[in-house]
């Protein structure tokens, strides 16, 4: 999996999942949803094409290599002027075989590039029996450009840096899908338990119309009570289906998603209960792993775009040098098996001036300080976003916390409540009205409760992604 980022080792907090399991943890299908969605797989591969194509792009500062080999053949025919004064038609038929093994090196640090190179070429005529050789043994040349930016160097540390961008950017978009998955976990969640209490609403309300029709036949009931039983219970069976219909849609999708078959329930057991969070911690891995997440490279960036511009003015200094060993066609064979061929060294220095475009430059230098100076300013600006954020994910875990535990004050009043609505009910009072209302008011409150619960499942998540730090069980997917 990611060994390179160690994402693999968050999906595996969650523990090993066990054979035949049909009741599932959020966590579980979180591990299930990691191990098998293809938008995880595909985060990846992506990150493995940008990967290799990195590696193809710094590969051209390692050492390169070529051996050419060609062999081509002319005809020709030649007007020849004969001593009598006449031409001549003569026909040519011949080869030009040609050898030849290179060497390059960028120099990173440096600058410049060095070379060397080996060649042995020919010729035969075939028509005239002429045969001519030369060789270049070997020839080594280094070129450096004395005042110019080293875009060399540049490009081996901005590779660099795009990699460890690159390896964040993977985790967070992973992440960013476990973060979406949660909802729709909980989307099925809320249904269950919508439904769940529909079912139980049914029943009691089965039970009452039977106990009604029985105080009706008794003359101890009126017949437009039982009838709004009647109508009740009718809409409560509309919606069951509804609820139904909305469960196995999400049910669905998990099933899709996670890979799934058969039948299987969600168990949200425990709310998280982050208590490691902390203001500061927060606000500094929020900057660091969000707002800056791309900091690193971008100020790099930026620096070096202030020194190109200073330095790349339009004046270009190249210096060359090169030594070598060469044979001419005449003295080839003699040099080869018994004497030393010629030696030949070169020195080149070439200045370029320009005499327009001094303004222009000038202004490129201006642009790029600007630049800096903004995104510094964006930066500080981050710094107090950062803050405002920290606070309010804070004030809204602890909104949500205090949330749940009012709405289970409140559902377990609710449950007193209806015992004794029902009784009146049952005693022929007509407490119908509040009995409806309450069922209204209780599934409102049980909706605010798993709603809650979800907030907060989703908060958990939200902040990895968003801090690659764990606080419910302070622990930290990077080093900070």
């Amino acid at each position: 999996m990611y060994k390179i980022i160690g994402a693999n080792l968050f999906f595996l907090l969650f523990g090993l999942l066990a054979q035949g399991q049909t009741t599932y943890t959020v966590e579980d299908l979180l591990l299930l949803y990691a191990r098998n969605t293809f938008n995880i797989k595909n985060n990846y591969a992506q990150y493995q094409i940008d990967s290799l194509t990195q590696a193809n792009n710094q590969n051209k500062y390692k050492l390169q290599s070529d051996f050419s080999f060609s062999l081509p053949f002319a005809k020709s025919i030649e007007s020849i002027m004969q001593p009598d004064g006449s031409n001549r038609l003569l026909e040519t038929n011949s080869i030009s075989p040609t050898v030849q093994i290179s060497l390059r090196k960028k120099m990173v640090f440096l600058g410049g590039d060095l070379s060397f190179s080996s060649s042995l070429n020919g010729y035969v005529d075939f028509i005239t029996g002429n045969k001519q050789y030369g060789s270049n043994w070997f020839n080594i040349q280094y070129s450096q450009n004395i005042f110019e930016f080293n875009e060399y160097k540049y490009d081996v540390r901005r590779i660099q840096l795009q990699r460890e961008q690159d390896k964040l950017t993977l985790l967070y978009s992973d992440l960013e899908e476990i973060t979406d998955f949660v909802y729709l976990i909980f989307q099925y969640y809320i249904d269950v338990q919508a439904l769940e209490e529909n079912n139980k609403n049914i029943e009691t309300n089965q039970e009452l119309l039977k106990k009604n029709r029985t105080l009706l036949k008794h003359g101890k009931a009126l017949a437009s009570d039982t009838l709004n039983v009647y109508l009740f219970l009718t809409k409560l069976q509309i919606s069951n289906n509804e609820l139904e219909s909305k469960k196995m849609l999400a049910e669905n999708k998990i099933r899709y998603h996670a890979i799934l078959s058969g039948q299987f329930e969600v168990e949200v057991s425990d709310v998280p209960l982050m208590l490691h969070l902390d203001i500061n911690k927060l606000t500094e891995r929020y900057l660091k792993y969000t707002l800056q997440k791309d900091d690193d490279l971008r100020i790099f960036e930026l620096d070096s775009d202030i020194v190109r511009n200073r330095k790349n003015r339009g004046i270009s200094v190249a210096l060359r040098l090169g030594a070598g060993l060469n044979s001419k066609a005449d003295d080839y064979i003699y040099n080869l098996f018994e004497g030393r061929p010629a030696d030949k060294e070169n020195i080149s220095l070439n200045l370029t001036l320009p005499m327009t475009g001094w303004n222009s430059q000038k202004n490129k230098k201006k642009i790029a300080s600007l630049n800096k100076e903004i995104y510094l300013r964006e930066q500080e600006n981050n710094k107090q976003e950062a803050a405002f954020w920290a606070q309010d994910v804070i004030i809204r875990y602890k909104q949500a916390l205090s949330l749940i535990e009012l709405a289970n004050k409140n559902l377990e009043a609710a449950r007193e409540l209806e015992r004794i609505l029902i009784k009146n009910i049952e005693n022929g009072k007509s407490d119908y009205i509040a009995l409806y209302q309450l069922y209204s008011d209780n599934h409102a409150v049980l909706l605010e409760k798993c709603n809650a619960i979800r907030d907060i499942y989703i908060l958990k998540y939200d902040l990895i992604k968003k801090t690659l730090f764990d606080f419910e069980n302070e622990s930290s997917l990077i080093n900070f």
